[in-house]
């Protein structure tokens, strides 16, 4: 961009906020029968790491009509229910999805067996102690959560109510 410029009107669209649709994403795939499509959703790669996460765990997330909004990769993105089990999540994936562990949490809470969160300690020291809050909002639920310093594991299959 250069000063001195004449403003011209112009249309842009704006992707839909790959955190704000993370917990429509999990919902999607733990009750039995759903089926959503989320549209023109953004999916910077260095933002996308619930989706690798998810499909991990089992989940169905189809990706569609893929276009550039913004500069930004966007897709329509189709998920359905689909049984998930825990899975080690890879310490790669960490940065990609940090502020979207809440929505992990619960599928992880969801899913058979048990998902192990490492290299995640800068969850520890952001605004609060996250990797904490989640912990204890899903011991709140029935939920086995052990934490380490730089992650837990989460035994799922048990969300109850509290």
């Amino acid at each position: 961009m250069r000063g001195g410029q004449r403003l011209r009107a112009t249309d842009i669209a704006v992707p839909a906020d790959f955190s704000s649709a993370a917990f429509f994403i999990v919902a999607a795939s733990i009750v039995p029968g759903s089926e959503v499509v989320l549209r023109a959703v953004g999916l910077n790669p260095r933002r996308t790491g619930l989706l690798a996460a998810l499909r991990l765990m089992g989940a169905n997330i189809d990706e569609e009509n893929h276009a550039e909004h913004g500069g930004e990769p966007v897709a329509d993105l189709r998920v359905r229910y689909a049984p998930l089990r825990g899975a080690q999540i890879p310490e790669a994936l960490v940065p990609d999805m940090i502020d979207e562990f809440p929505a992990l949490f619960v599928a992880a809470a969801a899913a058979s067996g048990q998902t192990v969160v490492t290299g995640a300690a800068e969850l520890r020291v952001k605004e609060s102690d996250r990797l904490a809050a989640m912990a204890t909002g899903l011991r709140t639920l029935g939920v086995q959560v052990d934490e380490t310093p730089d992650g837990a594991t989460i035994h799922g299959g048990s969300i109850g109510s509290g």
